[in-house]
């Protein structure tokens, strides 16, 4: 399986970062499945870092992964934009990273900039319904977060593409 990365920079041996801004999964090494969300993101992280390096170009790393590897890892999956998916983003995105003992959480992403409907749903001024609605209207795509060495360990660094 292909999974893809955006940053500024070729990143052929991913790490773990921790205290990264409010990730939907929390802290990580983000993947999305779609090749079109990583330039997305590529892009935006470009834009941000671009104020302190002045080598920034965005690029999508591209990383295979054997399925059958997974099969001894702990996995969280996150089928659809649902309450229990809103409730774990938001808890992320709003309060914090969550410290959970997952290798990897793989679903849905929160994009196009979730966070005044996120702070209105845990401030309890919207209904989940409503929320999910919301953020249903975007395009669905998924996300891995490896979140150990363990699982990170286990992508295969491909190549890269300028996004």
């Amino acid at each position: 399986m292909l999974l893809y990365h955006g940053s500024y920079t070729i990143i052929k041996r991913p790490h773990l970062l921790k205290n990264q801004r409010m990730h939907d999964f929390g802290d990580g090494f983000y993947l999305p499945t779609d090749k079109e969300q990583a330039k997305k993101w590529a892009r935006i992280v470009t834009n941000r870092i671009s104020k302190y390096q002045t080598n920034a170009t965005p690029t999508v790393n591209i990383y295979n992964i054997d399925i059958k590897n997974l099969r001894n890892l702990k996995i969280k999956v996150f089928k659809n934009k649902d309450k229990e998916w809103l409730n774990f983003i938001t808890k992320n995105r709003i309060y914090g990273s969550q410290k959970l003992n997952y290798d990897i959480i793989i679903g849905p992403v929160a994009d196009a900039s979730p966070g005044p409907i996120l702070k209105k749903y845990a401030e309890s001024k919207i209904s989940y319904i409503i929320a999910i609605k919301y953020l249903k209207a975007n395009r669905l795509t998924n996300q891995f977060a490896f979140k150990s060495e363990k699982a990170i360990k286990l992508l295969i660094f491909r190549g890269e593409e300028h996004a």
